[in-house]
């Protein structure tokens, strides 16, 4: 950072390269990590109550869409949706 030339006692952030990063497809390192759980015993990398939290959250989005967007509180989510097949 260095001394702003546009106000008194401030100063402006400096243009930094972005860093390199590793691309990773997310969906092979999912699928990796089932394979190693069952092959080698490593421990999953979500379980089954992470699937669960995820559920509500998505839930929780549509429910909130169908009020109007109102708020929705995931304690609050209306349990008897269902996922249906088509």
């Amino acid at each position: 950072m260095g001394e702003s030339p546009n106000f008194v006692g401030f100063r402006e952030l400096l243009a930094q390269p972005f860093p390199d990063v590793e691309e990773k497809n997310v969906f092979n390192a999912i699928a990796q990590n089932l394979v190693d759980a069952v092959d080698k015993g490593v421990p999953l990398a979500c379980n089954a109550s992470d699937g669960r939290k995820a559920l509500e959250i998505g839930i929780a989005l549509h429910q909130s869409h169908a009020m109007g967007h109102l708020p929705v509180k995931i304690s609050e989510v209306a349990r008897s949706l269902k996922v249906q097949n088509r």
